[in-house]
């Protein structure tokens, strides 16, 4: 007798530990990218514009924990890496995460020298262990 457990791929378990997600998409907070990291357990502060979201991450870099950028909506991946790019100093070493169906492999680097990026669209699963490989070894400030 064989017995098979269905693993549910959209519905992992809680990882967010509060964690504050300011996420650039066209989609808004209730499109698919917010609904996964809520569903992890985050807190999604939704920027329909790019440089919006660089731009309040740049003024406070305690504004949130991740930036979340969804680059299909501002014209793929290359658009994402030219955003990580310009980030300032003070918000070099900021968690940023890359989402784009332009992605061929999925890549989680170890330093903050380079952005994690996704293969889009993204599943809990990924976002998951982006947001583990992101925060590893540290402790959370309190925002807000």
């Amino acid at each position: 007798m064989q017995l098979f457990k269905k693993i549910e791929f959209e519905n992992s378990s809680q990882v967010g530990w509060g964690i504050e997600a300011l996420v650039a998409s066209g989609e808004g907070p209730c499109g698919n990218t917010g609904k996964r990291i809520s569903s992890l357990g985050g807190r999604v502060t939704c920027h329909d514009q790019l440089y919006d979201a660089l731009s309040t991450l740049m003024d406070d870099p305690r504004a949130a924990h991740v930036l979340v950028v969804d680059c299909d909506s501002y014209g793929g991946l290359c658009v994402g890496r030219r955003a990580f790019a310009m980030l300032s100093e003070e918000v070099e070493r900021f968690p940023v995460i890359l989402i784009s169906k332009e992605c061929g492999e999925q890549t989680f680097p170890f330093s903050r020298e380079a952005p994690i990026v996704l293969r889009g669209p993204v599943s809990s699963l990924a976002l998951r262990v982006a947001f583990e490989k992101s925060f590893r070894g540290q402790v959370l400030h309190a925002c807000g």
